[in-house]
C-alpha cells in the first residue's frame, strides 16, 4: 500500500491495558508507521522499553495499586490539559462527573481521567484495543473515539463461555465497537454471540514477513529418525498431553522419532526446550521433518503460518480456526481434537507417503503463506479497517 499523505494520515492508539505485549502487536506498529501512519502505544506494559520501535510513541499507565503514582500522574495531567487544551479539560470533567453515580472509587475514577487526558493530548483519530476485556477500562473514551477491537484466541473462544463477568463485558461494548480485526473467521463467530455485529469486520489469521518465505532444501520422510517439533507454551488448551500419548504409540509401534517441544522452562521429558528467541525457535523449525500442532484450541496459531513458509509439513488439530486454511491433503493434515490415536496414525500416514507428494503439499503451504499470510499483504486491511471506522 503506498505511503498515506498528510491529509489521509492517521494517528492511532494501540491499547494493551495490562495485559501481555505480543510480538504481533510490535509488527502492526511498525507497518502502520511504515505506511506513514502515527502511532501510539499505551498501557500498564512494563515490557515496552524491550520493543521500541523507532517512530512509535509510548505511553506508561500507572498501576491502579499504586496510590501516589496515580496521585502524581493525575494532577500532572491535570495541570497540562488545563494549560494547554482547556476545553478539553473541561470535557473530561463532564465525563467523570457523569461517572460518579456508578460508585466507582477515587482510584478507578483517577484511571479514567488519565487514559481519557492522555488520549487528549495525543490526539487520536481512533483507538485500536488489542485484548477484549480491557474495553470495561475504556468505558469513558467511547464517548469521544472510535474503538476498534483485536479478537485473540482464549479470550474469545473459551474465557466468554465460563466467566460471566468477561461474558457482560462482551455484551455490554461489543455493540459499541466500530470495527474488528480477527485471528480466524471462528473468533468472528463466537463474539457474533455476545453482540459484535458490525460488518466492519476483517481476518487476518497469523501474519509473518515476507522475507521468512524462502525456498527450502525440500527433503520427503526420512529414512532413519523422524524429527517433530510442536511450539507453544505450556498450557492444557496447547494439548501436549496428546502429543506424547501419541509419542508412545510410535514408539510402540517400533517408529523411530525425536520430538520436541519449545516453550516451557523445564526440560525434563521427550525433549523441552525453554522459551527461545524468535529466531533461534525459527532455527530449530528449519532443522525438522515435520511440524505437530496438537492444540485443543487456537485463533490461527502463528507458528503455522512460519511452517508453511519454510515448506515444513504441518499436521495439525482441526481446532479454532486452523480449518479455515488448511485444506486436509493439499496443504496440510487436519486431525480430531483430543485424539493421540489420531496423531500417531496421521504421522505414519506422513512417512508413508513419497518425496514428491510431501513437495505437493508443502509448495501448497508454502504458496498459502504468501498470497495470504503477509504482513505486506494483510496491512492495507488493517487501514480500510480504521477508515470505515471512522465514518460510522
Amino acid at each position: 500500500m503506498p505511503q498515506a499523505t498528510k491529509n489521509d494520515r492517521l494517528n492511532i492508539i494501540i491499547y494493551i491495558g495490562g495485559f501481555h505485549f505480543p510480538s504481533f502487536i510490535v509488527k502492526l506498529a511498525e507497518h502502520l508507521s511504515k505506511n506513514g501512519h502515527q502511532v501510539a502505544f499505551m498501557g500498564h506494559s512494563t515490557r515496552f522499553k524491550s520493543f521500541k520501535v523507532y517512530g512509535i510513541r509510548y505511553y506508561s499507565l500507572p498501576l491502579q495499586a499504586n496510590s501516589g503514582h496515580l496521585i502524581t500522574k493525575t494532577l500532572l495531567l491535570f495541570g497540562q490539559l488545563l494549560l494547554l487544551q482547556t476545553a478539553s479539560f473541561y470535557s473530561i470533567l463532564r465525563t467523570i462527573k457523569s461517572k460518579f453515580h456508578q460508585k466507582k472509587g477515587r482510584k478507578n475514577l483517577m484511571m479514567d481521567f488519565i487514559r481519557l487526558a492522555t488520549c487528549k493530548l495525543i490526539q487520536p483519530d481512533l483507538i485500536h484495543n488489542q485484548w477484549s476485556p480491557a474495553l470495561a477500562s475504556l468505558e469513558p473514551l467511547f464517548e469521544h473515539y472510535p474503538i476498534v477491537q483485536s479478537l485473540h484466541g482464549r479470550l474469545e473462544d473459551i474465557t466468554p463461555f465460563h466467566d460471566p463477568i468477561i461474558a457482560n463485558i462482551y455484551k455490554k461494548f461489543f455493540p459499541q465497537v466500530k470495527g474488528f480485526q480477527s485471528d480466524s473467521q471462528h473468533l468472528l463467530d463466537n463474539a457474533s454471540l455476545f453482540g459484535a455485529k458490525n460488518e466492519n469486520r476483517f481476518v487476518s489469521y497469523s501474519l509473518i514477513e515476507k522475507e521468512q518465505i524462502k525456498k527450502q532444501a525440500t527433503k520427503g520422510p526420512p529414512d532413519s529418525t523422524l524429527h517433530i517439533i510442536s511450539i507453544g507454551k505450556f498450557a492444557w488448551r496447547k494439548g501436549f498431553i496428546y502429543a506424547l500419548d501419541a509419542m508412545a504409540i510410535l514408539k510402540a509401534h517400533g517408529i523411530p522419532f525425536h520430538y520436541t517441544i519449545i516453550g516451557w522452562d523445564d526440560p525434563t521429558a521427550v525433549e523441552l526446550k525453554s522459551n527461545l528467541l524468535h529466531d533461534e525457535t525459527l532455527g530449530q523449525l528449519k532443522q525438522v521433518d515435520l511440524f505437530l500442532l496438537p492444540s485443543v484450541e487456537e485463533g490461527f496459531a502463528t507458528v503455522v503460518s512460519e511452517a508453511m513458509a519454510l515448506e515444513k509439513p504441518v499436521i495439525s488439530t482441526n481446532c479454532g480456526g486452523m480449518g479455515e486454511l488448511i485444506v486436509n491433503h493439499k496443504n496440510g493434515w487436519l486431525i480430531p481434537t483430543r485424539n493421540p490415536e489420531a496423531i500417531a496414525a496421521a504421522i505414519e500416514h506422513f512417512l508413508q507417503l513419497t518425496p514428491e507428494e510431501v513437495e505437493s503439499v508443502t509448495q501448497n503451504a508454502r504458496q498459502l503463506a504468501e498470497d495470504q499470510l503477509t504482513w505486506e499483504h494483510q496491512i492495507d486491511k488493517f487501514i480500510n479497517l480504521y477508515q470505515n471506522s471512522l465514518k460510522q
